[in-house]
């Protein structure tokens, strides 16, 4: 429906002040409806703007909604992306515990090879200190991502690896400021704050 479109491009372009209202408005409608399906997927965007606003506990509660509607509804896309998110979002708790029982305790229909769970493990095992492993997993995303070839998904996954393990990894730093300007100018701006969004601030010294 319009709104939660509005509320997701206001969202990549982190106008996460006004996404919120209109993923808002746009549930009580689904609600109202008996939109299941829709719900589930609005109920798991209305988390992903709670995470970048850093309302951490609001998010996990509307996750763990997405998470109960998806698997009855038995929609495998829809699980994945959310089992993605819940794990994220612990990660950025601190709660690796958490964030690994997101992902194992998985319904028989979630794809366990979908990129953006496959993301999330690479997010806990950098927390975890895996850093190889953390490393060489999201090498592969990039790969993948490239040959998909897509402008602006490649940008956004040049910027997360570049971030996350330094701009060598991506292929130098010419490459992550092509990246930058990229999402920049397609208004992803969300996609630019992720990396240092996605792991827990260190404590204070």
């Amino acid at each position: 429906m319009a709104q939660t479109y509005a509320a997701n491009s206001l969202r990549r372009m982190f106008r996460l002040d006004e996404a919120s209202p209109r993923m808002e408005e746009a549930i009580r409608i689904l609600r109202d409806l008996g939109a299941r399906w829709e719900l589930a997927s609005a109920v798991g965007d209305r988390a992903t703007i709670h995470r970048l606003a850093g309302r951490l506990p609001e998010a996990a509660s509307d996750l763990a909604e997405a998470l109960k509607l998806s698997r009855e509804l038995g929609d495998r896309a829809v699980l994945s992306w959310t089992m993605a998110e819940a794990a994220r979002t612990r990660v950025a708790m601190s709660d690796l515990p958490a964030a690994r029982q997101a992902l194992e305790e998985s319904s028989p229909l979630a794809d366990l090879g979908h990129e953006s769970i496959r993301a999330a493990r690479v997010l806990i095992e950098l927390a975890s200190g895996e850093r190889e492993a953390a490393r060489a997993g999201a090498l592969r995303l990039l790969e993948e991502e490239r040959a998909e070839g897509h402008r602006n998904p490649v940008a956004a996954r040049v910027w997360w690896v570049g971030s996350l393990f330094g701009p060598d990894a991506a292929g130098g730093p010419a490459e992550a400021e092509k990246a930058r300007k990229t999402l920049e100018a397609g208004h992803w701006i969300q996609f630019l704050r992720e990396p240092e969004l996605a792991l827990p601030e260190p404590p204070p010294a």
